[in-house]
């Protein structure tokens, strides 16, 4: 699994990949994450959109629609975006991630 964490302009902030992983699993949650913060919205809804037709925009502009990226949503202002590479569940570990650091982040503020 390769975890990527970028900014709203979707510069790379915080990057790790676990042993074994590829450079392709690496990559693609860079990619992800990118595209995530451009649209501020799940790649995997993208993804839907590529898959039907519906909007095929994010793949006109280069952008990775593929499953696995979420924005990080903050009182409804993004600020940023994180991005999985892995073989499954790629946008529940993005959940789970973003979670456990908003989670703290309320901790220390009481």
């Amino acid at each position: 699994v390769g975890v990527a964490v970028v900014g709203i302009d979707g510069v790379l902030i915080d990057f790790h990949v676990m042993r074994g992983g590829g450079p392709t699993t690496a990559e693609t949650a860079i990619l992800k994450a990118k595209t995530a913060a451009h649209w501020q919205r799940s790649t995997k809804s993208l993804e839907d959109d590529v898959l039907t037709q519906r909007n095929v925009a994010s793949v006109w502009i280069n952008d990775f629609p593929k499953a696995g990226a979420l924005p990080i949503m903050i009182d409804g202002q993004l600020a940023g975006a994180i991005g999985v590479g892995g073989p499954q569940k790629q946008e529940e570990c993005a959940q789970a991630g973003i979670d456990a650091v908003l989670a703290k982040q309320s901790a220390l503020a009481q």
